[in-house]
């Protein structure tokens, strides 16, 4: 093995409910760990991570398909897993409703994997890292720091749902992160700024990438997404489109598209590589219920009937 790529976030127990149809399938950072186990065969893939004790057989026995994943850093949870129910309408859109029982993790737990190549650090909890811990993780670590915000900026609501907060200080959370995620929704509550088109947002990632961050990625959905990053003395911004596909569950492409773009870079070193590459294999994912797209790799070793086939 080459090196170690570590993920640090929550594992979640997706109920899905779309068209009519309603399955389960583990979620939340399985997803990274899958597509960078895809993605990066020569290096040992590191989740750090709690799963519920009764689940943890079954997870080993989906991710032994991959012999790159090592799950040393997973901490048994008596309490169980974190569950999420997903309710989409017609489109994109879709209600959450989180069960969300494991505690945080600390800087402690992600010591031993300081000499990691790569920290993929993906919010599906708004509490997995403080503030401080990730503070101390961005100080520590002279790796590629990958940080999603995803659910950082996601509050409970009465109801079981989530709505989304604006953070104190958004500037210091940009810059710890070598390369940071968010969506067009996300990126609004984040700075505190509107945008209505695209290019606004397009100034916005600048804007955020002039706080430090190398790089940010900006997903649009079925509109594909924007990259803005730093080049020597300036800042480029780029759009990626992404072709129409027949949607069968849009569940955990975002986490799809950021393990893979952090993949194709550590691979090649070219920000708009990877995002181009990202956001083929983000596009072709919601073709598959679940998991399922990134298990076909895992089955076929990337080749032949394999969905990640070109």
């Amino acid at each position: 093995m080459r090196g170690k790529v570590a993920v640090v976030g929550s594992v979640v127990l997706d109920e899905i409910h779309r068209g009519g149809r309603t399955f389960s399938s583990f979620g939340g950072i399985t997803y990274s760990v899958l597509t960078l186990a895809a993605f990066l065969p020569d290096r040992e893939i590191v989740p750090i991570t709690y799963i519920g004790s009764d689940d943890l057989s079954r997870f080993r026995e989906l991710v032994e398909i991959f012999p790159n994943i090592n799950l040393e850093a997973v901490k048994v949870y008596a309490r169980g897993t974190n569950r999420n129910r997903l309710i989409y309408g017609d489109g994109e859109e879709r209600e959450e409703f989180f069960e969300l029982v494991t505690p945080p993790l600390t800087f402690r737990d992600l010591m031993p994997y300081l000499e990691s190549e790569a920290f993929l650090v993906n919010y599906i909890k708004n509490d997995d890292l403080s503030f401080q811990d990730l503070k101390t993780l961005s100080y520590a670590f002279k790796g590629v720091l990958y940080m999603d915000i995803h659910s950082l900026l996601r509050e409970k609501d009465a109801d079981g749902g989530f709505r989304l907060r604006r953070l104190r200080d958004w500037q210091s959370w940009a810059r710890m992160a070598d390369i940071l995620q968010m969506n067009r929704l996300e990126i609004q509550h984040f700075t505190g700024f509107k945008t209505e088109t695209e290019e606004e947002m397009e100034k916005l990632a600048l804007l955020v990438i002039s706080q430090g961050p190398k790089a940010l990625n900006l997903t649009m959905g079925s509109r594909g997404s924007i990259l803005a990053y730093r080049k020597e003395n300036s800042a480029v911004v780029k759009k990626f489109r992404v072709p129409a596909v027949e949607v069968v569950d849009p569940t955990g492409c975002g986490d799809i598209f950021g393990a893979s773009f952090l993949a194709d870079y550590l691979n090649h070193g070219d920000f708009e590589k990877a995002a181009s590459f990202a956001n083929e294999m983000a596009s072709r994912s919601v073709s598959y219920p679940g998991l399922e797209f990134i298990l076909s790799a895992g089955r076929h070793g990337g080749e032949g009937s394999s969905p990640f086939s070109r």
